[in-house]
């Protein structure tokens, strides 16, 4: 695969689920830019169309980072559609599509998808009705973590410079729901926190 030249003109993704439900949602699509490995985690639904989800692409990622120019993917059916194809044949993006001969292709979006994974069987109740909630803490996580290979966080390699972790939330306050909403988040970061740390430390043995 060619390696590209600027965050977010190759993307690679794929679905991870079905998820019991949360807030009406049972699927998620994990979204990856395969220069800086930043990731936008989108709840979705199954039963979801081609043309709904063409519509939840532009919003959740053309509208924060344009067009790509290739999208890697494995062969579902909602991204081998005739829809799929014309839609991003028209917007000038390359569908590369891999195959069991050469699953390498789309390792990025396989290796983020096990990291999500393990990242939100730590965190979700155990009826794992919870899991939409804990999204947006998964995906901070991650995109805030310094990446082997590059020395640096996928949000430094996107904006250069890391935003402010919700480590430095306080949680002296008087008004008990603002305070179990600061602990809440706090404690969400720091078990998306201490899985990440587990999982590189699985990968180097």
């Amino acid at each position: 695969m060619p390696i590209p030249t600027q965050p977010w003109t190759s993307i690679a993704m794929d679905f991870v689920g079905p998820f019991p439900a949360s807030r009406g949602y049972d699927y998620l699509w994990v979204i990856v830019c395969r220069l800086t490995s930043m990731v936008h985690l989108v709840p979705v639904h199954t039963t979801d169309t081609v043309a709904d989800l063409v519509l939840v692409y532009i919003r959740e990622v053309v509208r924060l980072h344009g067009l790509p120019e290739s999208i890697v993917s494995d062969r579902d059916s909602k991204f081998t559609s005739k829809f799929w194809q014309e839609v991003h044949r028209l917007m000038g993006a390359k569908l590369l599509m891999s195959t069991v001969f050469h699953p390498q292709t789309d390792g990025l979006s396989e290796r983020t998808i096990r990291l999500v994974t393990q990242i939100l069987r730590s965190m979700v109740a155990p009826d794992q009705t919870d899991w939409y909630d804990k999204i947006p803490i998964a995906e901070f996580t991650i995109n805030s973590a310094t990446g082997a290979s590059t020395g640096f966080a996928p949000f430094e390699m996107n904006y250069g410079y890391l935003p402010k972790s919700l480590n430095g939330v306080k949680t002296d306050t008087q008004f008990p729901g603002v305070k179990e909403f600061a602990q809440c988040a706090r404690a969400y970061l720091e078990q998306a926190h201490d899985v990440l740390i587990e999982a590189r430390v699985a990968q180097t043995y």
